[in-house]
């Protein structure tokens, strides 16, 4: 998905940068696609990064409750000297992948049953 190598994955990563998070986007992601200004026609030539935004199906652990995944995020900015503190610029490349069931947990929320309203997980 991003052309890295796991040795490539720093351990200085955002909390949504995770081995885990990386392989489920990876072995997941159904969809996939530029969006942000790049799209809308508002990027400035020679200043601008791409922003990719993507949907992943998740394993069966996670879409029942048993195990969380919300999304993936990668910058290519953070490969750089400084890491997370990095802030994308021209040419950089940022990604993110969202769970395609973010509603599941809330049907194995203790508590919770269907149809409940306002019934969110972790309440």
């Amino acid at each position: 998905m991003t052309g890295m190598t796991d040795a490539e994955v720093k351990p200085q990563v955002g909390k949504h940068a995770t081995r885990e998070n990386r392989r489920i986007a990876e072995a997941g992601t159904i969809l996939r696609c530029q969006v942000g200004s790049g799209v809308h026609g508002t990027s400035i030539s020679g200043t601008d990064d791409r922003d990719e935004m993507g949907i992943c199906l998740e394993p069966p652990d996670y879409v029942i409750g048993l195990r969380r995944f919300d999304q993936y995020e990668w910058h290519s900015a953070w490969e750089r000297p400084g890491g997370l503190a990095n802030r994308s610029g021209h040419g950089d490349l940022d990604v993110t992948v969202y769970c395609h069931h973010p509603g599941s947990r809330v049907l194995t929320a203790p508590g919770c049953h269907v149809g409940t309203p306002g019934c969110r997980a972790g309440r």
